[in-house]
Order: structure tokens, then C-alpha cells, then sequence
């Protein structure tokens, strides 16, 4: 089996939306299928949340289609963990921040991400 190459085939629009509609009272959170932490945990119950539990860079791509509000990440990753995935969310029109709600910067001389939460737009910041 051959994989057709897309990116010839101008047919071909990936397009991704966030969610634009804000309802605090039925938030969704991705976390981690096999890291998780006390304070991301803590993070969710403090905000009355719903949890998807997927692996990798999925969880950024909930955020871009819609499907997900928030991904909170209190624990280590690296760059490479979320650099693909945080690009993604950006053009579909989603941030990621630090716990200061700066935007998450990347750098060969730090591959140790801070804390950070993703997250649409839409939404405040929730600490």
C-alpha cells in the first residue's frame, strides 16, 4: 500500500474550529491516559469539569475541533511532546499558556515545557 501524497491535492481543506460558545457549567478537560497528577486533578474538580483521558498531542487536537475546552498539563513534557499539536490548536484559533498566561515559547536551549493549560480562545484563563 501506497499513502497518496495530500499535499498535492488542492481538493483536499483540513479546517479546524474551536468552540465559540462559552457554557461553564459543562466543561470538558483532556488529560493524560497515563500521566496524571494531583494537580491537574485538583485543577478539574475546582472547576466542575468532564474528562476525555486520550494519549499524545490528541488532546490539543480535541481543543481545535471543538470537542474539548481545556487541557491542563501540570506535569513535565517536552518540546517535542507538544510543539506539532500546539501549532494545530494556534491556527484553529486556541492558545497555549503558561500559568502566567503567556504563550508558551519553544527553544532547542529548554526542551523542559513549563506547567500549561490549552485552551480555546473563548475562554479565561481558569486559576
Amino acid at each position: 500500500h501506497s499513502i497518496p501524497n495530500i499535499a498535492k491535492n488542492s481538493d483536499i481543506k483540513w479546517e479546524y474550529h474551536i468552540k465559540k460558545i462559552i457554557d461553564k457549567n459543562s466543561l470538558t478537560f483532556a488529560t493524560s491516559r497515563s500521566h496524571s497528577d494531583s494537580n491537574t486533578q485538583e485543577f478539574i474538580d475546582r472547576n466542575n469539569g468532564k474528562v476525555i483521558k486520550v494519549g499524545s498531542s490528541l488532546k490539543f487536537l480535541l481543543i481545535a475541533e471543538g470537542l474539548c475546552d481545556f487541557y491542563p498539563r501540570f506535569s513535565p513534557t517536552m518540546i517535542w511532546d507538544t510543539a506539532a499539536g500546539h501549532s494545530v490548536l494556534k491556527e484553529a484559533g486556541g492558545l497555549v499558556t503558561n500559568l502566567n498566561d503567556n504563550s508558551l515559547t519553544y527553544s532547542s536551549n529548554k526542551l523542559l515545557n513549563p506547567s500549561f493549560i490549552a485552551r480555546s480562545q473563548a475562554y479565561d484563563l481558569l486559576i
